[in-house]
């Protein structure tokens, strides 16, 4: 890995890495009004993101009809915006560490094949999805052995000629316990992976929600590349 120096463990700490993150996500509930669907700087992140990722399915050929895999699901929010974007929940799929967040997703979408467990024993065969997404998973997680273990699964999973999707910070505050995860990243950590491209999107945070109010100031300086916080990252895996 580069751009952060990360913990190595073992199979014991990797265990005890899980717990921590489970532990965090916890801790961020009371925090819960700053990730609100319907804050103005999150309406704005969602909508540009969202317009995005339709842009590079496209591209893609990853239209409604192909099976996908969000690692870290959550509540499902992101997969009920493919299936408002056409995707039948039959097709959606989604995994996620917290059992409260597993049972909001499927009560969201009932459809869908929602399941509770870690991304590093993924429960589904080899090459089973078209496209495997994960959004602001990775860079919670701190422990180099587990994301190279996390990017394993995932890559079992992908079937040949597939993509991985990835939305995650390239900039995070050094109070917080996360890392960035970014395409050069990706680069070092799977490099088997072919055709990796890399955007940047997303007004800093915490500018944005202070300047979200004021559309056109926030279009402006979401536009400076130094102030994009987010990569959205398209890898593909060798046919």
């Amino acid at each position: 890995m580069t751009e952060e120096p990360g913990r190595r463990t073992g199979e014991g700490g990797t265990a005890a890495e899980v717990a921590r993150i489970q532990r965090v996500y916890a801790d961020r509930v009371p925090l819960a009004a700053l990730y609100a669907e319907d804050a103005p700087d999150q309406r704005l992140r969602t909508a540009e993101r969202t317009q995005r990722l339709a842009e590079g399915l496209a591209r893609r050929a990853l239209g409604p009809g192909t099976r996908m895999l969000e690692v870290g699901c959550g509540t499902g929010r992101e997969l009920a915006r493919l299936r408002d974007m056409g995707w039948d929940e039959r097709h959606l799929h989604g995994v996620d560490l917290l059992p409260d967040r597993v049972q909001d997703a499927r009560a969201l979408l009932p459809g869908a094949d929602v399941r509770e467990g870690d991304a590093t024993r993924l429960p589904w065969p080899d090459g089973h999805f078209a496209w495997v997404g994960q959004w602001t998973m990775l860079s919670s997680v701190l422990d180099d052995a587990l994301r190279i273990r996390i990017l394993s699964e995932i890559w079992r999973v992908l079937a040949p000629g597939g993509w991985l999707v990835s939305y995650d910070m390239r900039r995070v505050r050094p109070d917080r316990p996360l890392r960035p995860w970014t395409s050069a990243m990706l680069r070092e950590a799977l490099p088997q992976a072919t055709e990796i491209e890399g955007v940047r999107l997303s007004l800093l945070p915490p500018l944005a929600r202070r300047v979200a109010r004021w559309r056109a100031l926030h279009d402006a300086l979401a536009a400076v590349p130094c102030l994009q916080g987010h990569e959205l990252v398209w890898a593909r895996k060798v046919a």
